[in-house]
């Protein structure tokens, strides 16, 4: 009797691997049988692949084709297929289609492990601060912001006490002089007295009249020049999954001053500081998250409110003219439309628990719920251990053929995050071998009931198999 142990490479993630071995002989007639396994199945139970990885929508009916999302392939757990949906819809929305501005996707797990696809239209609305959120500014009621004083140390500065979306959607404004000024997006201040290009992660400004940018708390200066001219359009543009800073004139875009990519995991807030006793803008617009509400203690984004109850309203559209002066620009709105998700195929619908291959609303928010939960077992009901370069005597009634199983594990237990089975006394089956021949290698399958490959983690399955 000889007892061979077989272990999966550390680098494999997938219970189908091979051993080599030095020559081992094996008498004619002999029978192998598995002694005992010990398995680490991963908790990565959902896989996506060309067959299943895309889904399709429309924000407004009225646009001329699907918007066509493509999830990576790969295996995920339940986690981490939300966290790519939401990424990857997100990502989809661009601001090139006006009817993607203000829209927003959400992917979460429900109580009982259903998945939520929401959606939210928000507002393209000036931006209106609270007065204690103004510092050393007059704004004039036509939505002009100077200084009051001379500045010192960034103390003249206004922040939003919302957050920028995190979707699709713009904070812009019109300069109004070529004077020192930065805007860009925060999340704490260092000092609530003072805003400063220190706080910001991303932002954009003007010093001694050209373009500069600030990334993380740093502020670079362009190695080409770009003057800033008096009117200029500038915009932190949210789009295709990136922050784009970008200069317009004259109706047209003249540089992309940088771009970043968007984590829609992270929320900021938008502040714009003076830094000159002259400097002055306008018009300035932005896309609220739509998620978000007010509470005690700050924003929090787990409660969902509109942020205009409006709903029969104008179409999006981006309006950069000059307001009149003593008026308010006119936002552009949310309108109550049709949006369609559709499902590509029946294998991705399913994988994720819906019943239906296409949904649609009417509303400025809604949630699809799926009808089935996410399987958050990692746990097969068997596992069947197959050596497919071996001739067993074993047949499957499923396929009605012979295979090559070794066995089936009905049940295993969960032994320190390892799965594990031992047969005291093993069945043995029959090599099916009239002569004697050299075994120098295994090759091993370990498969659930509908013969898919399970997915193994580090260090990997060990099987011990009896020849005799």
């Amino acid at each position: 009797m000889r007892l061979i142990r077989l272990v999966s490479p550390n680098k494999e993630a997938v219970g189908e691997f091979q051993n080599l071995f030095p020559d081992i002989r094996v008498k004619p007639q002999s029978k192998i049988g598995l002694l005992s396994a010990s398995l680490p199945l991963s908790q990565k139970r959902i896989v996506i692949n060309t067959s299943q990885n895309k889904l399709l929508f429309k924000t407004i009916d009225s646009e001329a084709n699907f918007t066509e999302v493509t999830l990576d392939d790969g295996y995920y757990n339940n986690g981490e297929i939300v966290e790519e949906l939401n990424n990857k819809l997100n990502y989809a929305l661009s601001s090139t289609r006006n009817s993607n501005m203000g829209f927003q996707w959400n992917c979460l797990l429900d109580k009982t492990n259903r998945l939520e696809i929401q959606f939210r239209r928000g507002a393209y609305i000036p931006w209106i601060v609270p007065n204690g959120n103004v510092h050393n500014i007059t704004i004039t009621a036509g939505g002009r912001y100077t200084p009051t004083i001379a500045p010192t140390g960034d103390n003249t500065f206004a922040v939003s006490s919302k957050h920028f979306i995190n979707s699709c959607g713009v904070f812009r404004l019109k300069i109004k002089t070529t004077n020192d000024f930065i805007m860009g997006l925060f999340q704490e201040q260092a000092d609530d007295t003072l805003l400063s290009a220190t706080d910001m992660f991303y932002g954009i400004g003007i010093g001694s009249g050209n373009y500069t940018y600030i990334s993380n708390k740093v502020t670079f200066i362009l190695g080409t020049p770009v003057p800033a001219t008096i009117d200029d359009i500038i915009s932190i543009d949210l789009s295709e999954g990136s922050f784009n800073f970008n200069v317009y004139r004259g109706g047209n875009l003249l540089a992309t001053i940088v771009s970043f990519p968007l984590d829609v995991k992270e929320s900021y807030k938008t502040g714009i500081t003076l830094q000159n006793v002259l400097s002055s803008v306008d018009t300035i617009r932005w896309n609220p998250d739509p998620r978000q509400s007010e509470t005690v203690d700050g924003v929090t984004m787990e409660t969902y409110t509109d942020i205009d109850t409006e709903n029969n309203v104008d179409d999006y559209h981006l309006d950069f003219s000059e307001p009149v002066l003593g008026a308010i620009p006119t936002p552009s709105n949310r309108k109550n439309r049709w949006m369609r998700l559709n499902f590509n195929s029946d294998e991705i619908m399913k994988m994720l628990g819906f019943a239906v291959l296409r949904h649609r609303s009417q509303l400025l928010k809604h949630t699809f719920k799926a009808t089935n939960p996410l399987d958050d077992s990692n746990t097969p009901n068997s596992v069947v251990i197959e050596l497919p370069n071996l001739s067993l005597e074993s047949y499957d009634g499923q396929t009605s053929q012979r295979r090559n199983i070794l066995s089936i594990i009905p049940t295993l237990a969960q032994s320190n995050n390892r799965l594990t089975f031992y047969a005291p006394t093993p069945i043995m089956l029959s090599m099916n071998n009239d002569r004697e021949f050299n075994l120098r290698q295994l090759s091993c399958r370990i498969l659930d009931l509908n013969d898919t490959v399970l997915l193994l983690e580090q260090p990997g399955a060990e099987i011990t198999l009896l020849i005799s």
